[in-house]
């Protein structure tokens, strides 16, 4: 009886050390920065992002803007085009067999696509963008 008592306490220490494991690692992977969105955007909403923060989308899609490069023609200079701010968005989950990677332009490619869902850019600053996200019906 006493043996049997030993081993349900180890194996229900076992079970608390291997949920205790898989809850910090998910909120290792879960900055206070960017945590997971609790709430998901429709298709077709616009919508406007800062540098570093994400938002899911209906089908589990996760779009995250990572970076707005500034090209643009600084004041006292000469430059031979205008240059543009260039948001990149990185795609993943939903039905996209790994991330995705769409390099937008408020110049050019104002829209980019990744599997089924397409990004529509509307507008960009040093550190945000707006823009819209849709996907394909099949």
């Amino acid at each position: 009886m006493k043996n049997k008592s030993i081993a349900v306490i180890l194996g229900a220490l076992a079970v608390l050390t291997v949920a205790a494991f898989a809850v910090g690692s998910v909120r290792r992977n879960q900055s206070a920065d960017n945590p997971v969105p609790s709430s998901s955007v429709a298709f077709g909403s616009t919508v406007m992002l800062s540098t570093g923060k994400s938002l899911g989308f209906e089908d589990g899609l996760r779009v995250t803007l990572t970076a707005v490069n500034d090209s643009r023609c600084k004041e006292g200079v000469q430059c031979i085009w205008q240059g543009e701010l260039s948001p990149v968005v990185e795609l993943s989950g939903g039905t996209l067999s790994g991330p995705a990677v769409a390099a937008l332009g408020t110049v050019r490619s104002r829209s980019a696509e990744a599997g089924p869902y397409s990004v529509t850019l509307v507008d960009a600053t040093e550190t945000t963008a707006t823009f819209s996200v849709d996907v394909a019906t099949r």
